[in-house]
Protein backbone atom coordinates (compact mmCIF):
# COMPACT_ATOMS: atom_id res chain seq x y z
CA UNK A 1 0.00 0.00 0.00
CA UNK A 2 2.65 2.30 -0.27
CA UNK A 3 2.45 2.86 -3.97
CA UNK A 4 1.24 6.02 -5.58
CA UNK A 5 -2.29 5.55 -5.24
CA UNK A 6 -2.13 4.60 -1.62
CA UNK A 7 -2.03 7.42 1.46
CA UNK A 8 -0.97 7.19 4.94
CA UNK A 9 -0.74 3.55 5.04
CA UNK A 10 -0.43 2.33 8.80
CA UNK A 11 0.46 -0.75 10.92
CA UNK A 12 -2.46 -1.65 12.98
CA UNK A 13 -1.11 -2.69 16.92
CA UNK A 14 -1.65 -6.59 17.52
CA UNK A 15 -5.48 -8.16 18.80
CA UNK A 16 -7.37 -5.08 16.55
CA UNK A 17 -9.63 -7.43 14.75
CA UNK A 18 -8.14 -9.54 12.78
CA UNK A 19 -6.82 -6.03 10.78
CA UNK A 20 -3.14 -5.92 10.15
CA UNK A 21 -3.03 -2.73 8.97
CA UNK A 22 -5.22 0.40 6.54
CA UNK A 23 -4.58 2.76 4.33
CA UNK A 24 -6.56 5.45 1.66
CA UNK A 25 -6.12 4.01 -2.06
CA UNK A 26 -6.59 7.33 -4.15
CA UNK A 27 -9.09 5.71 -6.81
CA UNK A 28 -8.70 9.57 -9.42
CA UNK A 29 -8.01 12.83 -8.30
CA UNK A 30 -11.72 12.97 -6.33
CA UNK A 31 -12.54 9.91 -4.97
CA UNK A 32 -10.88 7.92 -2.65
CA UNK A 33 -11.59 4.92 -0.43
CA UNK A 34 -10.51 3.84 2.78
CA UNK A 35 -9.21 0.30 2.82
CA UNK A 36 -8.06 -2.48 5.17
CA UNK A 37 -5.64 -5.50 4.85
CA UNK A 38 -4.95 -8.83 6.63
CA UNK A 39 -1.58 -10.77 6.02
CA UNK A 40 -1.32 -14.34 6.51
CA UNK A 41 1.73 -16.63 6.15
CA UNK A 42 0.54 -19.85 5.43
CA UNK A 43 1.86 -22.46 3.36
CA UNK A 44 -1.50 -24.04 3.13
CA UNK A 45 -5.21 -22.89 2.45
CA UNK A 46 -6.88 -19.41 3.54
CA UNK A 47 -10.37 -20.66 4.44
CA UNK A 48 -13.85 -19.15 3.74
CA UNK A 49 -14.01 -18.23 7.17
CA UNK A 50 -11.23 -16.36 7.27
CA UNK A 51 -12.42 -14.14 4.65
CA UNK A 52 -16.06 -14.29 6.24
CA UNK A 53 -14.28 -13.18 9.53
CA UNK A 54 -12.56 -10.01 7.70
CA UNK A 55 -15.25 -9.17 5.78
CA UNK A 56 -17.08 -8.87 9.54
CA UNK A 57 -14.28 -6.79 10.87
CA UNK A 58 -14.20 -4.80 7.87
CA UNK A 59 -18.03 -3.49 8.75
CA UNK A 60 -18.59 0.24 8.92
CA UNK A 61 -14.28 0.59 9.02
CA UNK A 62 -13.63 0.56 5.33
CA UNK A 63 -14.80 0.19 1.47
CA UNK A 64 -12.14 -2.15 0.29
CA UNK A 65 -10.33 -4.82 1.81
CA UNK A 66 -7.12 -6.75 0.94
CA UNK A 67 -5.89 -10.64 2.24
CA UNK A 68 -1.97 -11.20 1.38
CA UNK A 69 -1.62 -14.63 2.08
CA UNK A 70 2.05 -16.82 0.89
CA UNK A 71 -0.27 -20.03 0.69
CA UNK A 72 -3.02 -19.73 -1.76
CA UNK A 73 -6.96 -19.76 -0.96
CA UNK A 74 -9.52 -22.51 -1.33
CA UNK A 75 -11.72 -21.96 -3.61
CA UNK A 76 -14.95 -21.63 -1.25
CA UNK A 77 -12.92 -18.37 -0.16
CA UNK A 78 -12.97 -16.78 -3.56
CA UNK A 79 -16.15 -17.13 -4.31
CA UNK A 80 -17.06 -14.97 -1.00
CA UNK A 81 -14.48 -12.49 -1.49
CA UNK A 82 -16.50 -11.65 -4.43
CA UNK A 83 -20.38 -12.74 -3.58
CA UNK A 84 -22.83 -9.96 -4.40
CA UNK A 85 -23.82 -8.18 -0.90
CA UNK A 86 -20.61 -8.68 0.78
CA UNK A 87 -17.87 -6.55 1.36
CA UNK A 88 -15.06 -6.14 -1.68
CA UNK A 89 -12.04 -8.25 -0.70
CA UNK A 90 -9.34 -8.56 -2.87
CA UNK A 91 -7.43 -12.15 -2.48
CA UNK A 92 -3.90 -11.96 -3.32
CA UNK A 93 -2.09 -15.81 -2.84
CA UNK A 94 1.47 -16.82 -2.81
CA UNK A 95 1.96 -17.05 -6.81
CA UNK A 96 0.35 -13.39 -7.33
CA UNK A 97 2.50 -11.77 -4.47
CA UNK A 98 5.86 -13.16 -5.79
CA UNK A 99 4.49 -11.66 -9.61
CA UNK A 100 3.54 -8.31 -8.06
CA UNK A 101 6.98 -8.19 -6.13
CA UNK A 102 8.59 -8.61 -9.48
CA UNK A 103 6.34 -6.51 -11.90
CA UNK A 104 6.76 -3.48 -8.73
CA UNK A 105 10.31 -4.57 -7.80
CA UNK A 106 8.99 -4.58 -4.58
CA UNK A 107 12.18 -5.87 -1.79
CA UNK A 108 13.42 -7.43 -5.28
CA UNK A 109 15.62 -6.72 -8.18
CA UNK A 110 16.39 -7.98 -11.22
CA UNK A 111 19.00 -9.87 -12.24
CA UNK A 112 20.48 -11.81 -15.79
CA UNK A 113 21.99 -15.74 -15.79
CA UNK A 114 23.03 -17.53 -17.66
CA UNK A 115 23.30 -21.20 -18.53
CA UNK A 116 25.92 -23.21 -20.61
CA UNK A 117 24.80 -24.14 -23.88
CA UNK A 118 27.36 -27.60 -24.04
CA UNK A 119 26.56 -28.02 -27.36
CA UNK A 120 28.56 -25.20 -28.16
CA UNK A 121 31.68 -27.23 -27.18
CA UNK A 122 30.48 -30.35 -29.29
CA UNK A 123 32.98 -29.23 -32.22
CA UNK A 124 35.83 -28.67 -29.68
CA UNK A 125 35.98 -32.42 -29.13
CA UNK A 126 39.28 -34.39 -29.04
CA UNK A 127 37.91 -37.20 -31.68
CA UNK A 128 38.26 -40.97 -30.29
CA UNK A 129 38.07 -39.00 -26.62
CA UNK A 130 34.75 -39.63 -24.56
CA UNK A 131 32.69 -37.03 -23.38
CA UNK A 132 34.37 -36.25 -19.83
CA UNK A 133 30.37 -35.75 -18.48
CA UNK A 134 29.94 -39.61 -19.22
CA UNK A 135 33.17 -40.76 -18.21
CA UNK A 136 32.38 -42.91 -14.16
CA UNK A 137 35.41 -42.98 -11.93
CA UNK A 138 35.63 -45.49 -9.52
CA UNK A 139 38.19 -46.53 -6.68
CA UNK A 140 41.86 -48.35 -6.84
CA UNK A 141 43.08 -50.65 -7.40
Amino acid sequence: MTSRSAAKPRITPAGDGGIDGQGTLSLNKLLSIKALFQCKKYQGSVSVQHVRNFQGAMAGRAEYGLIITTGHFTAEARREATRDGAPTVELIDGVKLVSLSEDLQLGVRPIQTYEVDETFFDGFRLEGRSDPRSTRQTGGT
